[in-house]
C-alpha cells in the first residue's frame, strides 16, 4: 500500500513539526499512511522516491517554517528561486498532478 499523504518541509526549520504530525497522521489513520523522507525511504534512488511518492498520493501537506524562503548561506538566491532545490522540486511535482496542497506554518 502506497502512502497517502505526502510531507514537504525543510529539514532545516521544520522538522520537528513535520516528524510530530507525521506521528499523529500515523497514529490516526495507519502505519505507512503519510510519507515523510526520514522514514519512508529506504537505501535506493532518492529522487525516484520522492517523485513515486508525489505520483502515487492523495494529499500533499506543505509545511512552512520560518526559514522556508530564506537565501542560501552560499549564494544571494532565495532557496526557492534554485532550480535544484528539493523543496521548490517537491511543491513543483505536486502543483503539476493538481493535488491541492494543504499549506501549515
Amino acid at each position: 500500500m502506497s502512502e497517502e499523504i505526502f510531507i514537504c518541509y525543510r529539514r532545516t526549520d521544520a522538522e520537528n513539526a513535520a516528524m510530530r504530525i507525521h506521528r499523529q497522521l500515523e497514529a490516526r489513520l495507519y502505519r505507512g499512511a503519510a510519507f515523510i523522507d526520514l522514514e519512508s525511504i529506504h537505501p535506493g534512488p532518492f529522487p525516484d522516491r520522492i517523485e513515486r511518492a508525489i505520483a502515487e498520493c492523495r494529499a500533499a501537506l506543505v509545511i512552512i517554517g520560518k526559514g522556508w524562503l530564506m537565501r542560501d548561506a552560499q549564494s544571494a538566491k532565495q532557496r526557492l528561486d534554485d532550480p535544484a532545490d528539493w523543496v521548490r522540486k517537491e511543491v513543483g511535482l505536486i502543483l503539476q498532478r493538481a493535488l491541492s496542497p494543504c499549506v501549515v506554518h
